[in-house]
C-alpha cells in the first residue's frame, strides 16, 4: 500500500471522528450551532487535505449535515 493510499484511508476515518469529538463533547463556544459549523469545517478540511474522497463530493457535506 502506497503512502498516498494510507493517507486517504486515515483521512477518511479521521474526518468523521474529529466531527464527532468536536460536535458532541462540551464546547468552548457559547452557541451550539457555531460548534456544529466548526466541527463540519474541520471534517471538510481533513477530507480536502487528504483527498479521501473527491473534492466536489466533500463540498456537498453541508447539504447533507445541515438540513
Amino acid at each position: 500500500m502506497s503512502f498516498f493510499a494510507k493517507t486517504k484511508n486515515i483521512g477518511l476515518l479521521l474526518g468523521p471522528i474529529i466531527y464527532i469529538i468536536l460536535n458532541f463533547f462540551p464546547s468552548f463556544l457559547p452557541e451550539p450551532k457555531a460548534m456544529l459549523v466548526l466541527a463540519l469545517a474541520a471534517w471538510m478540511v481533513i477530507w480536502w487535505v487528504t483527498e479521501a474522497i473527491p473534492i466536489p463530493a466533500t463540498a456537498l457535506l453541508p447539504m447533507v449535515i445541515f438540513p
